[in-house]
C-alpha cells in the first residue's frame, strides 16, 4: 500500500499513476490533491505569496497613472525619447525618484492614496 506523505505536486502525480486503478478512481484522488483549475496547496501558497510580493510595486505603477492622468499630457509622453542610444528624456511621468516622493506624499495627503498604500509603495522604493 502507498503512503501519500508529501503534497509536492510531481510525487503525487508518479504515485497515483503507478496505482493499478482504473481512471475514473485515480480522477476522484486527483480532485482530493488539486482544484478545478489544476492547482495544488503548495502552488496557491506559491501564487499568493509572490502575488502579496508584487502588490507594493503594482501599487506603485497605478499611483504613477493617478499622477499621470492629473498631468493631462499625451501617453506618448510616457515612452521615453532616446538620441543615439542614450536616453534623453526620463521614462515615465517622474523625472527623479524625489519628484516622486514629493507627488506620493502630496496624493496621500489629498486622500487620493491610502495611508496604507502610501506605505506599501514607500516600502517597495527603499
Amino acid at each position: 500500500m502507498i503512503e501519500f506523505t508529501s503534497c509536492e505536486s510531481l510525487n503525487i502525480d508518479f504515485k497515483i499513476n503507478s496505482l493499478n486503478l482504473c481512471y475514473d478512481l485515480k480522477n476522484i484522488i486527483y480532485s482530493f490533491n488539486y482544484n478545478f483549475l489544476g492547482y495544488s496547496i503548495d502552488d496557491i501558497k506559491m501564487i499568493n505569496y509572490e502575488r502579496e510580493n508584487k502588490k507594493g510595486q503594482l501599487l506603485r505603477v497605478l499611483a504613477e497613472l493617478i499622477y499621470f492622468k492629473s498631468t493631462g499630457t499625451a501617453i506618448c509622453w510616457l515612452k521615453g525619447c532616446k538620441k543615439n542610444g542614450i536616453v534623453v528624456i526620463r521614462f515615465g511621468a517622474y523625472p527623479t525618484l524625489n519628484f516622486e516622493l514629493n507627488r506620493l506624499k502630496e496624493m496621500n495627503e489629498t486622500k487620493l492614496i491610502t495611508d496604507e498604500i502610501y506605505k506599501k509603495i514607500l516600502k517597495i522604493i527603499n
